[in-house]
């Protein structure tokens, strides 16, 4: 019986893939702080508590110091599908009209949330 190159490769494949799912899922967290920062203290534990509350079926491998590249870099990894997961910056830079707008916004909301408290 000869065996066809395909069929071979299918073979292959399926067997890869096999191992694969078999064994503990890795993911790449990245991030540019220092391994001193608190919040890579956190990331830290959250791997840990990862690792033990999926009884070792999830591993999370952290990168820090930028080492996968800056906040930039690693959110076009994540969009790309090429990292898992990363830790962006979570306040933008505004400027003062974009402070003003958003002072005055919550202060209309504050307005109509008291008037519709006081109505009830």
């Amino acid at each position: 019986m000869q065996r066809s190159p395909i069929k071979a490769l299918v073979i292959g494949a399926v067997a890869a893939l096999a191992v694969q799912f078999a064994s503990a899922d890795t993911m790449r967290l990245a991030h540019g702080l220092a391994e001193d920062h608190p919040v890579h203290k956190a990331m830290v534990k959250f791997a840990e508590l990862a690792k033990a509350k999926t009884k070792g079926e999830i591993e999370i491998k952290i990168f820090p110091n930028g080492t996968l590249g800056g906040e930039r870099e690693t959110l076009e990894q994540v969009q790309n599908g090429v990292l898992e997961m990363t830790k962006a910056s979570a306040s933008p830079v505004w400027t003062a009209r974009e402070i003003e707008r958003s002072y005055r916004a919550r202060a209309s909301v504050t307005v109509w949330s008291s008037s519709r408290r006081s109505a009830a």
